[in-house]
Order: C-alpha cells, then sequence, then structure tokens
C-alpha cells in the first residue's frame, strides 16, 4: 500500500510540473507530493522491520520529507493562484530553519530515534525527545500559518476561483488530523506502531486534488490527466504481469524458495516501474485507446465557435480572454501549445502548452512572410489576427500531440476562430483605451472642479469684502456730500449775500455735480442692498405726473449745458399709483440723464407718459448714438457699458439700467428698450395699474 502511494505522489508530481516548469505554484505543488511520496517510501521501509539500518534510514526519510512540507505548503499558499510577494526576512526564516533540522537529521543518527531494539514484544524504540522538540515545533507552526493564511484569504477574497482551494486544503486537513496523532503525538512517547494511519488518511488529500485538478482545471493540468491515466493504466498492467509472474509462478514452479522480503520486493517494483517507461510499444496502445475514450477528433463546428464565442463575450479584460480561450481552444484541438503573439511589444506573447518564447514566434512569422511556408518549432498553422486593416498580431498553432496533420477542416475552422479572437482583442484594447481615458479625464476633472471650487470661494469671499465696502464707503459719504449740496443751495438762494453770475454758474455746476455725486451713491448702495437682500419696493401712493415733471425739471441745466432740450407734456388726467417713489424718481433721472449725454449731435428728448392697454407707459425717446446689436442683450446687466458708451461718457458706472430693471420688475413692470446704431435709441418701462392703484398688503410682524 505504502509502495503504491509513492508512485501515486510521484504521478501527481510529474502531472502538476509537466509543462508547467515556469509556474512557482506548480513547482512548489510537485515538491509537496514529492514529500507526501518520500513520507510514503520512508513509511514503508521503516515498517518493514526486517533490517534496523533500513528502518533508520526510512525514519530519516520519513521526518526529512516532513520537516520539507509544513514550509512548502505555506510557500504554496502565498504563490496559489497568483503569485504574491514575500519578505525576505519571513522567506528566510523558513528557509533556515528547514535547512539546519535537514542536516541534523543527516549528521546525527540519533537526532530523533536514539535506539531500536527488537523485544518479545516486538520493537522498542527510544526517542530523543529534545530533538523530536526541535522537529515538531517548526513543522508545527509552519502548518498553521498555512491554515491561517488560506482562511485569511478565502475570508478577504471569498469568489469562485477559490473553490478548488478548497477541495486539496481540505484534503490536506483530513490528513493532518491522524497525521498530528498517530504520527507526531504517540511516537514523542515512543509508539510507532500506528505511523502507518497517516500515509492511508493521505489517499483523501490524493483523491481531492485529483478531482480538483479534473474539475477546475487546478495548476492548469487538466490536459495533462489523460497521460497520467494512461501511465497509471501501464503502471498498474506491468505490475500486475510482474505480481503474477514473480510471486504465482515461484510458488508453482520453486515452492522451495523462501518468501522474498519486503525490500526484495520495492525494488524489483522500482525495476518493473523503469521499465514500464521504456517500453514504448505497450504505451503507444495505452495512447490509442485513451485517445479514443477521453478526445474524440470528430467534433461539431457550431459547438466550438458557440463555446468559444461564449468566452470572448463574458471577457472583460485580456489575461481572463487569453487563458480562458486558448485552454478551451487547446482542450478541443490538443495541440502541443497554442499562442497568441502581439504585434504591439507592449503586450507579451501568451502560450499555453509547450513553452514559445517571442523570439520562436517571431522567428516563424518572418519565415511565413519570406517564403510563405513554416518548418521550424514545432508551428503547424500561424493565422493573422486583424480588423479591417488594423493588424493585432498572430494565433500560433503547434503540431498535434497525435502528431497527425490538421486537417483543411480543422484549419478553416481556425480561420474562422482567428476573425473572432481578432474582434473581442481589439474591443479590448478599445475598452483598455476607454477605461485609461475616462481615469485620466475623471482625475483631471476633479482637479479642475476643486481648483473651481476654490476659486469661487475666494471670489465669493473677494465679492462679500468688496460688498461690505460699497455699503460702508456709502453711507460715510452721502452725510459730507449731502452737507455740501445743501450748503450749495443756500448760496444760490442767497443765504449768504449777492453773487455775481459768473459766481452763480460755477456753484450751480458744483451743485449739479454733487447732486449727481448723491444719486451716484445711492445708487451704490441700492446695488449693495440687492447683493445682500435687502432691497425693498417700499409703496407709497404717488403722483406719477408730478414726478416725472420734476425730475425733467431738475435735469433742465444738465440739458441746457450740453444745449439739448428735454420736452415733456403732462397728461390731463393720470390716476394716482402706489410706487416707491424714491427708486423709481432714480430710475426716471437715470434714463433722462443718459438721452442727455448720449445724444452729442442731438437737440431734443422726448419723455412721454401715457396709459396704454391698461398700463403706465413712459419712454424717453433720443435722437443719439444708439446701442450696437452685439451689446443690446448685455445691456441691463451690472457693471456693462457700450464701446461706443464708455468713449462717450468714461466716468460712467454701469449700473443706472441694471437698477433700473430690478427696480421696474420690482413693481411688477417690464422694460422698454428700442435702439437703432447711429439713430437714436428708447428706453422705458411699463407698470401694470390694476395692480399699482390698490395699497400694498401690510405684512404681519
Amino acid at each position: 500500500m505504502l509502495v503504491g502511494l509513492t508512485i501515486c505522489y510521484l504521478i501527481l508530481a510529474g502531472l502538476s510540473l509537466y509543462g508547467n516548469t515556469r509556474r512557482t505554484a506548480n513547482v512548489l505543488f510537485s515538491l509537496i507530493a514529492v514529500c507526501f511520496a518520500v513520507w510514503s517510501f520512508g513509511m514503508a521501509l521503516f515498517m518493514d522491520g526486517s533490517n534496523i539500518s533500513m528502518m533508520r534510514l526510512g525514519a530519516k526519510l520519513f521526518y526529512f520529507a516532513a520537516t520539507c512540507f509544513a514550509p512548502l505548503l505555506l510557500f504554496f499558499i502565498v504563490c496559489y493562484p497568483r503569485v504574491r510577494k514575500i519578505a525576505r526576512y519571513a522567506a528566510i526564516v523558513p528557509i533556515v530553519t528547514t535547512t539546519i533540522i535537514a542536516v541534523l537529521l543527516a549528521l546525527y543518527p540519533n537526532f530523533i530515534i536514539t535506539t531500536i531494539t527488537l523485544g518479545s514484544n516486538g520493537w522498542t524504540i527510544e526517542v530523543n525527545r529534545i530533538g523530536y522538540i526541535v522537529f515538531a515545533v517548526p513543522f508545527v507552526a509552519y502548518f498553521f500559518a498555512a491554515m491561517c493564511v488560506d482562511l485569511w484569504r478565502r475570508l478577504h477574497y471569498s469568489s469562485g476561483m477559490w473553490v478548488h482551494r478548497l477541495y486539496y486544503m481540505s484534503g490536506i486537513a483530513a490528513t493532518s488530523i491522524p497525521g498530528f496523532v498517530f504520527d507526531l503525538v504517540l511516537p514523542f512517547y515512543g509508539e510507532y506502531r500506528w505511523i502507518w494511519i497517516g500515509p492511508l488518511a493521505s489517499v483523501i488529500f490524493l483523491g481531492t486534488t485529483l478531482y480538483s485538478m479534473a474539475r477546475f482545471r487546478m495548476l492548469h493540468v487538466k490536459s495533462f490527466l489523460v497521460q497520467a491515466v494512461t501511465y497509471a493504466s501501464l503502471i498498474v498492467t506491468l505490475a500486475a504481469c510482474y505480481g503474477v509472474a514473480f510471486f504465482g509462478l515461484s510458488q508453482v514452479f520453486l515452492p522451495q524458495m523462501a518468501k522474498p522480503s519486503s525490500g526484495m520486493f520495492i525494488l524489483n517494483t522500482i525495476l518493473v516501474l523503469a521499465a514500464a517507461f521504456a517500453f514504448q510499444p505497450l504505451r503507444r496502445m495505452f495512447d490509442r485507446y485513451a485517445e479514443r475514450i477521453f478526445y474524440h477528433r470528430k467534433y461539431s463546428a457550431e459547438h466550438v465557435v458557440n463555446v468559444l464565442t461564449r468566452l470572448t463575450v463574458r471577457s472583460t479584460d485580456l489575461d481572463t480572454l487569453l487563458h480562458s480561450y486558448l485552454r478551451a481552444f487547446s482542450d478541443m484541438f490538443r495541440p502541443r501549445y497554442v499562442a497568441v503573439v502581439f504585434k504591439d511589444a507592449q503586450h507579451k506573447p501568451y502560450a499555453v502548452g509547450k513553452r514559445l518564447t517571442a523570439h520562436m514566434a517571431y522567428d516563424a512569422i518572418t519565415q511565413l512572410k519570406q517564403n510563405g511556408t513554416i518548418s521550424m518549432h514545432g508551428i503547424a498553422v500561424l493565422l493573422p489576427l486583424c480588423v479591417s486593416t488594423q493588424e493585432i498580431g498572430y494565433l500560433v498553432v503547434g503540431e498535434g500531440k497525435d502528431e497527425r496533420e490538421y486537417r483543411k477542416r480543422d484549419i478553416a475552422l481556425f480561420g474562422v476562430l482567428a476573425d473572432q479572437l481578432s474582434i473581442a482583442l481589439l474591443n479590448i484594447f478599445r475598452l483598455e483605451e476607454i477605461r485609461r481615458f475616462a481615469g485620466t479625464l475623471e482625475h483631471e476633472v476633479n482637479d479642475a472642479t476643486a481648483q473651481l471650487r476654490r476659486s469661487n470661494e475666494q471670489l465669493r469671499f473677494l465679492d462679500t469684502v468688496k460688498d461690505e465696502f460699497v455699503s460702508m464707503a456709502s453711507h460715510q459719504l452721502r452725510t459730507p456730500l449731502t452737507s455740501v449740496k445743501g450748503y450749495l443751495s443756500m448760496v444760490l438762494d442767497g443765504d449768504a449775500g449777492e453773487i455775481s453770475a459768473s459766481q452763480r454758474q460755477l456753484l450751480q455746476e458744483a451743485f449739479t455735480s454733487s447732486e449727481r455725486m448723491v444719486h451716484l451713491i445711492s445708487d451704490f448702495l441700492n446695488v449693495s442692498r440687492l447683493q445682500t437682500g435687502k432691497f425693498v419696493i417700499d409703496r407709497v401712493q404717488t403722483d406719477l405726473v408730478s414726478l416725472v415733471a420734476e425730475e425733467v425739471a431738475n435735469v433742465s441745466q444738465v440739458a441746457s449745458a450740453h444745449k439739448v432740450n428735454v420736452r415733456f407734456r403732462k397728461p390731463a388726467r393720470f390716476p394716482l399709483l402706489y410706487l416707491d417713489e424714491n427708486k423709481l424718481r432714480q430710475v426716471i433721472m437715470n434714463l433722462i440723464d443718459n438721452a442727455i449725454y448720449y445724444s452729442p449731435n442731438a437737440d431734443t428728448v422726448r419723455v412721454r407718459l401715457s396709459i396704454e392697454d391698461g398700463d403706465v407707459v413712459l419712454r424717453v425717446v433720443d435722437h443719439g448714438m444708439g446701442v450696437p446689436k452685439d451689446a443690446q442683450k448685455r445691456l441691463f446687466t451690472k457693471f456693462f457699458r457700450a464701446e461706443n458708451a464708455r468713449r462717450q461718457r468714461p466716468d460712467g458706472t454701469g449700473i443706472g439700467l441694471y437698477l433700473a430693471k430690478k427696480v421696474i420688475h420690482g413693481h411688477g413692470g417690464s422694460l422698454i428698450f428700442e435702439s437703432e446704431l447711429g439713430k437714436g435709441s428708447t428706453f422705458g418701462f411699463r407698470l401694470p395699474i390694476r395692480r399699482l392703484e390698490k395699497p400694498p398688503k401690510k405684512t404681519v410682524p
């Protein structure tokens, strides 16, 4: 039994390593299988009991295998299914401790087992407790560390890809329970009679691992299981023949011969295995039977295309697509290898099966382009991967494992699959570009948004500071300007004595300028109130006709200075309305004032007040410079002034029309504006009579 387990574990090691020597996980797993094989073989030598030297050799072998098994298991769990970096100090500690224990086992015969004596009750074994503890502590530590790492990764990275890990780790756990009891704890007290139970329990690990390989393609060795079945059948057949010939014939023809020892049987079994691998005709016979059982060259092209199409549709990244696609391709057609070689040097060749380097593939591509044929590196078919005029690379298909040439039907299907794979690869490349672009764009948008947010906050702060300054400055300037205006008015009225005509003219100009300054300050205060939400329309009963007449009279001196005649005809009858007199007075003054200043070549400004369609309508008509069409849309915005207006009046503020719009809208009215460049403008407003002839509703505080 133990010899059979040794053979099975050696086959498992070869199966894991064959064709996958570049994969770290495969190498580590094959070493674990070798440890099981050495452990079982050493146990067989130890249990033979015919020779003390053989027993000591067997003990050294199975203790050496156990010493190496635990750190190898830890490394394998870290590296499978994806290789992960291991810190140097974390890797050095298991390697150093394992090396030290292995050296002690080799150099000191009594390191673990001191004496083996044969008595009336059988073999008596004495154990060096200190040496045994030195061996057992690292073994237990590394084994449980491996179990903890596997459990931690399973909890944090739960996915379907971990299902096959559950099988072989369950096999190891099931093997470890009797192994710890009968092969680690009891031998500490010198009890070695039951150590054969540990290898027997390892059959569970062997079965779960083989099932995981066949069911979930563990370690990517599913395609090699057929070859393993072939060799296993060969070995079983030869072993059976050997048993019949060696034991049966010896008992029939040579009954007087002594019963052969177990050691002789093990030696002969090894020789039979060597003969099995060297006996090629028998191997080829089993290959043919395995071919019939496991592979059928008769396939449905529709089924192949459907299976591979599903793989291309489901895959959204390059590694997943190539891994699943080439694996399925290899399982269906059984080439020695199949690979994809990219034209873009940034993408490395991806191969399944026999190792294929980029240099080998590029040599074949060069030969195909030059001679139109391929005769190197075992390449059977080389198909370009291209969509329209865009060349992606090549699909490289090796020779068949059964040494038969591909038929025309096979090559035609390869061409269809190459076109299918080309489209899938191009879609993935475009998706990768979109993802990279989206990531870059998202990063840039986030940066720009953060910068705009900071700039906006700074602008809001500056705007608040500006509003506070305008409000404070306007309040502070309004008082002294009012005083100046009052004193000028007193002087003009003769309260300070008689003044000459020239003095009156100068004082009148100063009075007009101070009055304009007061109006400007009022405008700034209103803008500040708008920004802070304190701009309120306070309506009282107002005679709009008198209000307009007063404003026309107030600007008469300014109009005379500019040689402009302002004409206003009072309506005979006009309703009293509830208006904000001060704010509406300021609007009318701004409209007339603008008409005077922006009519350099005109001599008349007409102010018309009428009732139209139930609305009060005021129009101020001039024949001045007009407003350009490109500036008309922005005319009523804050601080905006047309280019010709800035040239005509550099000291303007650009807030008069903005405030007029706010005041008129506050009364529920609308603005009137018509203009033609070089021919004049009409500014004014409409106010609804039905709404404004009633007093406003009082709000309860």
